[in-house]
């Protein structure tokens, strides 16, 4: 399986070693842990985070903002599941990736950590998603308990691909309604069929 792993830039300060359990966790089950891409001096300039130290948890790259987002975004889409560690900061890229990943139909889990007195947004915590997940953990037993649990549930969500050939007219309507809807013509018609 394919993991997308996020988290605030900040977050590695407080909790560096339960984000690193997160890892060791996801990869001590054969899963490929998929990186957050960042601007190489995004971290240096702004949150004053040596990167050597974090090259484990980001890929940092030197390219325009642009291509960041572009993989970002591709990375997300091509994950089986999102997993983030939010304990003490919640960036504005990473809610962005959180909702992004839920658009994408991808179950999504963020832990966050009982010695830590962040609130969640309500859009966060508020949100109905049969495919979103909050938990708290108190140690790194918790933790292996939660991502195991949650890719356990994840497996029995996940969507399985199918292929569908449909005539020209179909696929022409569906262009349009993909255009006007601004959604995948998958979408549509996954949502004609529930």
């Amino acid at each position: 399986m394919k993991i997308y792993f996020t988290t605030g830039y900040e977050n590695p300060k407080k909790s560096g070693d339960n984000i690193s359990k997160i890892l060791d966790i996801i990869k001590t089950r054969e899963h490929k842990v998929i990186k957050r891409p960042l601007k190489a001096e995004h971290g240096a300039n702004k949150y004053d985070v040596d990167e050597q130290k974090v090259k484990h948890i980001f890929d940092f790259l030197d390219k325009p903002l642009e291509k960041i987002y572009s993989e970002a975004t591709a990375r997300i889409r091509n994950s089986d599941v999102v997993i983030a560690e939010a304990s003490y900061f919640v960036s504005p890229g990473l809610g962005f990736e959180l909702g992004y990943a839920l658009q994408e139909r991808k179950p999504v889990l963020v832990l966050t950590s009982e010695e830590s007195d962040i609130v969640l947004s309500e859009v966060i915590e508020g949100n109905p998603s049969k495919l979103f997940y909050s938990e708290k953990y108190s140690n790194q037993a918790d933790l292996e308990s939660l991502i195991k649990n949650f890719i356990s549930e994840a497996k029995s969500k996940m969507d399985t691909k199918f292929i569908l050939i449909i005539s020209p007219e179909i696929d022409k309507y569906l262009e349009w309604s993909s255009s006007e809807r601004r959604m995948h013509k998958a979408q549509i018609v996954r949502n004609a069929v529930e």
